[in-house]
């Protein structure tokens, strides 16, 4: 049963863009009680942020994302729109107007795409909610990973960095809301991460959706693989012909994203590879659609 925050959520959806709502309507039923329960708190922590409502949002997000499919489709599927870090920096990360739309956009999202919410819930699954130390996150984004980490894992220190400032503030006000309590258990950076100094080593290191926003993901991953505790838990989620905004570097199989993990010095526990919604795998491979995919890796031995 949807509350009346979801209700409200749709209603004014519908008034911007009813077929879009006609899928969430879909959607919904994907989701259990809790998750419900989740979607309408986040909802209403959205609509503190988002002066047109949440709504608008989502629906900046989805007609986004269109644009960029369209775009993508014109080059033949070989590449994405931008090819470097400073152009998305400019046109995305630095622009808090368009952050917020399209952060809480993708926060809705998790809840509201098939893909997404299955790779919430393969992390969910995966966190290792028992194990001591030092927990980083490279693109805390909108926070809920971050925030999900805190509120259920036991480790003694989280970190999280970011390029976008709006990302920082919307992931530190998303752990104040959703695990209070917590403030002095956590830190969030503004840096570069591939060009930051960092030190130690770290018990956990979660990059969710990163490797497909850097011009050199070989580079990030052999710097996780020299932050990584021998017996570290890495989390890492990207994606295969799957054109966005802030998307530069295109990866066209699930072979190439392995052997880069190989020859970054990683090995792969498991995996969830996803085609798009409503397509086999098959089809996705063949017409160069969109895979989402979550890996849980691990430093090789030897």
């Amino acid at each position: 049963m949807i509350d009346d925050v979801i209700a409200n959520f749709l209603e004014k959806l519908s008034k911007t863009n009813p077929r879009q709502t006609k899928y969430v309507k879909r959607s919904l039923d994907m989701l259990d009680n809790s998750e419900i329960e989740s979607l309408s708190r986040y909802i209403s922590f959205y609509d503190h942020f988002a002066e047109g409502g949440s709504h608008a949002c989502y629906d900046f997000l989805c007609k986004e994302m269109l644009r960029e499919e369209i775009i993508f489709k014109k080059n033949n599927s070989e590449k994405y729109r931008l090819t470097s870090q400073d152009e998305a920096n400019t046109l995305v990360y630095s622009n808090d107007e368009y952050m917020k739309n399209y952060m809480i956009g993708l926060g809705i999202s998790t809840f509201l795409w098939e893909n997404h919410l299955l790779i919430s819930r393969y992390f969910r699954e995966n966190l290792p909610k028992e194990k001591p130390g030092n927990y980083l996150e490279i693109g805390v984004g909108h926070g809920q990973n971050f925030s999900e980490a805190i509120k259920v894992c036991r480790f003694d220190k989280y970190i999280g960095y970011d390029i976008s400032k709006f990302s920082l503030m919307l992931t530190d006000e998303t752990v104040k809301s959703m695990c209070p309590g917590n403030e002095n258990h956590y830190e969030l950076v503004l840096d570069d991460f591939t060009n930051a100094d960092v030190n130690g080593k770290f018990d956990a290191i979660v990059c969710g959706e990163v490797l497909e926003h850097v011009e050199n993901p070989s580079l990030l991953l052999k710097k996780l693989y020299n932050l990584a505790d021998v017996e570290a838990f890495i989390y890492i989620t990207t994606a295969i012909n799957s054109p966005a905004v802030d998307h530069i570097h295109l990866f066209k199989s699930l072979d190439e994203i392995l052997d880069l993990f190989c020859e970054s010095g990683l090995e792969t526990e498991s995996k969830l590879v996803l085609p798009q919604a409503g397509t086999s795998m098959e089809e996705a491979i063949d017409q160069k659609l969109t895979l989402n995919a979550a890996f849980v890796l691990r430093v090789k031995n030897g």
